[in-house]
This record gives C-alpha cells, sequence and structure tokens, in this order.
C-alpha cells in the first residue's frame, strides 16, 4: 500500500479527520517558523485554534452523516448477500432431491435386474 492510501484508507472514510489534522500541523508549524512576535504568534495560534474549534461541529456532523451512510450501504449488501446465499441453498437443496430421486430410481432398477437375473438363474437350475 503506497503512503496516502495508507493515511486516506481504503473508502477515503478517515479522510476528514486526517485532513484536519494536516490542516493543523501545518498552520502551526508554518506560524511557528514564521519570523514573527511572541504576542502576534499566539494571537495566530490562538485565532488558528478558535476556527478548528469552531469547525469541529461541522467535521463532526459530516463524520456523523457518513458513518451512517456506510451503516446503510453495509446493511443492504449484507441484505444481498442473505438474498444470494438463500437462493443459492434453495437451488443446492432441489439438486439434492433430484439426485435423491435419480438414486431411488436406479435402486428400484437394479432391484427389478437382480429379481429377473435371480429368475433365470432359478429357471436354468431347474433345467439342469
Amino acid at each position: 500500500m503506497h503512503f496516502w492510501g495508507g493515511i486516506m484508507g481504503k473508502n477515503n472514510s478517515s479522510g476528514i479527520g486526517t485532513l484536519v489534522i494536516g490542516a493543523a500541523i501545518g498552520a502551526a508549524a508554518a506560524l511557528l517558523l514564521a519570523p514573527k512576535r511572541g504576542e502576534e504568534l499566539r494571537g495566530e495560534l490562538s485565532s488558528e485554534a478558535q476556527e478548528l474549534l469552531k469547525n469541529r461541529g461541522d467535521l463532526i456532523a459530516q463524520a456523523k452523516e457518513k458513518a451512517a451512510h456506510l451503516a446503510e450501504e453495509a446493511k443492504h449488501k449484507i441484505e444481498d448477500f442473505k438474498g444470494a446465499a438463500s437462493e443459492k441453498v434453495a437451488v443446492a437443496g432441489e439438486k439434492v432431491e433430484d439426485l435423491n430421486e435419480e438414486a431411488k430410481t436406479k435402486a428400484d432398477e437394479a432391484k427389478v435386474q437382480a429379481h429377473l437375473a435371480h429368475m433365470e438363474a432359478e429357471e436354468k437350475s431347474e433345467k439342469i
């Protein structure tokens, strides 16, 4: 798996959180590395933190919406799987019944053949 696939995840479900964390780290690094006075730097860090806190509710709402969507999608996939599995079990059951009937028919035919062979053998033994 390449670097971004590991960070962003397979279905990008953790992408929003990763983006926010990356933005916060980048902003903090930029502010800390920029040549500014301490008071100005603290003010900018504070405003960035306030902005992140302000957007927190939106991000949480987006994450909840995404989780609900994924849960609904998983539910549909499970139902599809159950339906397909039930159908395959039914088909397999029908095949078993067909094979059972075929086996009974062949067994009955074998009994008839055995009975005929027995009768033929008795006839031959009576003639001797």
